[in-house]
């Protein structure tokens, strides 16, 4: 969850909005049965669990519309994953439908390294 401070009310509706969300998944997502032939196959091939359905919302509850506590966390998160100094995001205006790029920097680059 988000480390927003918060009043004990709205710490109360929040963990209820988020325990409702789950509920919420578990109702209009629950597993189906595959029956060849009849059941639908989505084309996105989208793939998502409660607890993603719960980080989005809770994201939204904090209204941040940019890259806040959230990204902070998965940017360092994923430098550690990669035994990076540290990592960053951007995204590339120009060709949405293209480009979403992660930009790593690295303390120790290896020759083999395409960003040079």
């Amino acid at each position: 969850m988000a480390q927003t401070p918060q009043q004990p009310e709205a710490q109360r509706l929040r963990q209820q909005i988020l325990d409702l969300v789950r509920q919420y998944h578990a109702a209009a997502f629950a597993p189906q049965e595959f029956v060849r032939g009849e059941t639908q196959v989505p084309i996105s091939g989208r793939v998502f669990d409660a607890e993603e359905m719960v980080s989005l919302t809770d994201a939204a509850l904090d209204f941040w519309l940019t890259a806040g506590p959230f990204a902070q966390q998965f940017e360092k998160s994923f430098a550690r994953y990669m035994d990076l100094r540290r990592a960053g995001q951007f995204r590339l205006v120009r060709e949405p439908g293209r480009a979403f790029v992660s930009h790593v920097t690295s303390a120790r680059r290896s020759q083999a390294s395409p960003w040079r």
